[in-house]
């Protein structure tokens, strides 16, 4: 079974029966399923909705809620009291300045400059604390805008990409495929599904 990694030891040692691991993010065993947190269990709820619904329900549900529907890696990613997290309180005004302007083009000096470092001090720092490169961060803060945007589906793939920041569609197809593993109108598609979780969620119990 999977718990959280803090915690393994101490319940392999209580219940030396089980096989405690505490690597994966969760773990399904048959009619039982296991996760090594609050984060991961909604992980393996994403699982779970991709076993019962497909795979087009559970990226809707994945958007909805803005996660990833799989990330890679294991809890060893997360073991250093989170790094991304930790990190975030040095840059959050960096990251808020970056999100404002992801059409404009923004240079690693520009964000040194703005975070008031040198840019061999910041390009350190940043990938200490942050875990990620300052390229890498941008990035992701483009795909996820670019997810959002392609959502709402009322802009074609070009202009997605310009209001991101990418150069062009193809830019972006790319940049999905390597990061998400799927093309942007996978995302698309998502609209009729995020519309259905909207209204139920409307709906009074």
């Amino acid at each position: 079974m999977a718990t959280h990694w803090a915690r393994a030891a101490r319940l392999q040692a209580a219940y030396p029966a089980l096989r405690v691991d505490a690597s994966p993010l969760f773990i399904r065993d048959g009619g039982v399923s296991t996760s090594a947190g609050v984060t991961a269990g909604v992980d393996l709820s994403l699982a779970l909705i991709e076993e019962d619904l497909g795979h087009a329900a559970a990226m809707a549900a994945a958007a909805y809620i803005v996660v990833f529907l799989k990330r890679a890696g294991g809890q060893s990613q997360f073991s250093e009291p989170l790094k991304a997290q930790q990190g975030a309180g040095r840059f959050a005004s960096l990251h808020a300045w970056m999100a404002g302007r992801l059409a404009e083009p923004i240079t690693v000096d520009d964000m040194a400059a703005h975070a008031n470092m040198s840019l061999r001090s910041f390009a350190r720092v940043y990938r200490q604390e942050m875990g990620c490169t300052p390229a890498c961060q941008l990035e992701t803060l483009r795909v996820e805008a670019a997810c959002r945007a392609l959502a709402a589906r009322d802009r074609s793939l070009k202009q997605v990409a310009t209001l991101v920041g990418f150069r062009d569609a193809q830019a972006l197809r790319r940049v999905f495929r390597r990061r998400l593993g799927v093309s942007p109108a996978a995302v698309t598609e998502l609209a009729p599904w995020l519309e259905r979780l909207r209204r139920t969620e409307a709906t009074p119990a």
